[in-house]
């Protein structure tokens, strides 16, 4: 079953992979506007729940899609009722989430609901030593529940902190964007773009009487 952070964050996703195929300005493009929305959530009147709320809305709702479909999609009936269930649930949540009908404390809650998924996650990644990186998943996985102990307890300080977590991480995720499309990904699309030259094959010359 998907967990609730892996529902949260599809948008994030999603967009990744179509980035990709994007040509190298566009992406430019693209990660100027993430650390410009950084620098605008990072200021003084930034609106944390606005973000909060699209962001979190619309990876409810795509996630409970691909729910759907793999569930149409599945051969076995039990297995195939359940995704298209929790897909129609993730959906319907998704759209409350979008429509404002969750107060601004009640989406307070829900960010930290999820990054405690998040943090808990991480760390059982850790202890059962399936993670590449067990220090960093370590360390980020107790910010995370860190992150999530102060939306529940404190509302207000919680706020304050997902503001900062959410400005930080969009100014970083742009600068590196420019940085990589402006280097890896440009040099790759224009190695791409360049002709293959093939050299003819060449007969061999037959050999003469006496060699």
């Amino acid at each position: 079953m998907t967990s609730l952070h892996d529902r949260a964050w599809a948008l994030q996703d999603r967009l990744a992979t179509v980035v990709r195929k994007l040509p190298w300005w566009l992406v430019t493009v693209l990660g100027f506007v993430s650390l410009g929305a950084g620098l605008v959530l990072l200021a003084p009147q930034g609106d944390v729940e606005l973000r909060l709320r699209f962001m979190v809305g619309l990876g409810f709702v795509l996630s409970g899609i691909d729910d759907l479909v793999s569930g149409l999609r599945s051969e076995r009936r039990g297995r195939g009722w359940m995704r298209i269930s929790t897909g129609c649930l993730a959906i319907a949540g998704g759209l409350v989430v979008l429509s404002g009908l969750v107060s601004h404390d009640g989406l307070i809650g829900l960010a930290a609901l999820i990054y405690l998924s998040s943090g808990a996650a991480r760390i059982a990644a850790v202890v059962r030593r399936d993670s590449e990186r067990p220090r960093a998943e370590l360390v980020f996985g107790l910010l995370d529940v860190t992150l999530a102990l102060a939306c529940a307890l404190l509302p207000a300080l919680g706020e304050i902190a997902l503001t900062i977590v959410l400005g930080l991480r969009s100014v970083l995720v742009g600068i590196r964007i420019v940085l990589l499309s402006t280097t890896q990904l440009r040099r790759a699309q224009r190695t791409a773009r360049e002709p293959q030259v093939t050299l003819p094959e060449t007969a061999p010359q037959p050999r003469e009487a006496g060699e």
